[in-house]
């Protein structure tokens, strides 16, 4: 007869998924590294602005600012997809998730109500 909270083999049948570190799947490895270019167009984004960049046009506001949408939101996708499909639990994942749900709703936002 099997001791409590074990099985057939003697292993611990709930194994404790580890919830803290850096990504261990590649979909969580993208997650992350879209999430690190997000924060660098965003960066360079408020750098331009801050300097005097035009804010309704030119190149630079529609390179940083679509590639900061676009970094986002691609990491949110690949977050989403590692967590159901690699079951990810690293919270840079979640976070690269937020990030991505922060900047959709960023989007509708403006789209719905233009100033």
């Amino acid at each position: 007869m099997a001791a409590h909270g074990t099985h057939r083999g003697g292993a611990h049948r709930w194994r404790r998924r580890r919830t803290s570190g850096p990504p261990t799947s590649a979909l969580g490895r993208w997650a992350f590294g879209l999430l690190l270019a997000f924060a660098l167009f965003a960066t360079i984004f408020l750098l331009a602005v801050g300097l005097g960049a035009p804010v309704g046009g030119g190149w630079t506001f529609y390179v940083t600012a679509g590639g900061s949408a676009a970094t986002a939101l691609a990491a949110a996708l690949a977050g989403v997809l590692a967590v159901w499909l690699s079951r990810e639990r690293s919270p840079i994942v979640y976070f690269a998730i937020a990030a991505g749900l922060f900047v959709s709703l960023f989007i509708a936002v403006e789209l719905l109500f233009p100033a």
